[in-house]
């Protein structure tokens, strides 16, 4: 549907990235244009957006681990857009996504100021977000050796779901820190660098040096 004061409702495709980008570091997130593009490559019908007039208004993607789980992701609003009802009708489309492909569980990060969003949509918290941070002037995330075929392997186990087409796309940018059974990726942000996801089998084996 379109209109003057809705928008119009589409996909959000790759000719969106550089948009999609400047809504994210709006926000002061961290995300990169390959972070963009990654998603719209592992869920190209399930990222959405809200037009106004040719301008990308607001966005939220949806990326499945198969049927057992989905993410829901980048919900931005231009901040000239904000109060429109944008988030809730795009976060209502992918709950929509979500039940045609039989989702068994959405889940997503919740900022405090999405909180009372996404409890009205029924999601209930399940534990407080942490995010830790170390001053490291200087530091390059770039992998020092190369994984072996088989280092995601304990993933599934330690996830819950099949998140394998995402951590290959993340392998593909920079490749692991891997031992049996543990592995650790990195990759850099807008204005820092991220480590994770991260999964070892025991603390002992999660404080070896690659």
């Amino acid at each position: 549907m379109s209109g003057s004061t809705q928008g119009k409702l589409r996909r959000l495709v790759q000719a969106d990235v550089q948009a999609a980008l400047q809504l994210s570091m709006q926000a002061g997130w961290n995300q990169t244009a390959d972070d963009w593009s990654m998603l719209l490559q592992l869920a190209p019908h399930s990222c959405l957006a809200i037009e106004m007039e040719n301008e990308l208004a607001a966005t939220t993607t949806l990326l499945s681990y198969g049927m057992r789980l989905a993410w829901i992701g980048m919900v931005l609003t231009k901040k000239e857009f904000h109060g429109r009802g944008f988030a809730r009708r795009l976060l209502s489309e992918a709950l929509k996504l979500a039940d045609q492909m039989k989702i068994e569980t959405v889940k997503l990060d919740a900022t405090e100021q999405g909180k009372p969003l996404y409890e009205k949509s029924g999601f209930r918290s399940e534990q407080p977000v942490e995010r830790w941070s170390l001053n490291r002037i200087g530091c390059d995330v770039h992998s020092p050796n190369v994984a072996s075929t088989t280092w995601n392997d304990s993933d599934p186990e330690a996830f819950g779901a099949d998140r394998s087409s995402l951590l290959n796309c993340l392998a593909e940018r920079n490749p692991p820190w891997s031992v049996p059974k543990a592995f650790l990726l990195g990759r850099e942000g807008v204005n820092t660098a991220y480590l994770g996801p991260c999964v070892s089998d025991s603390p002992q084996t999660a404080r070896i040096r690659c």
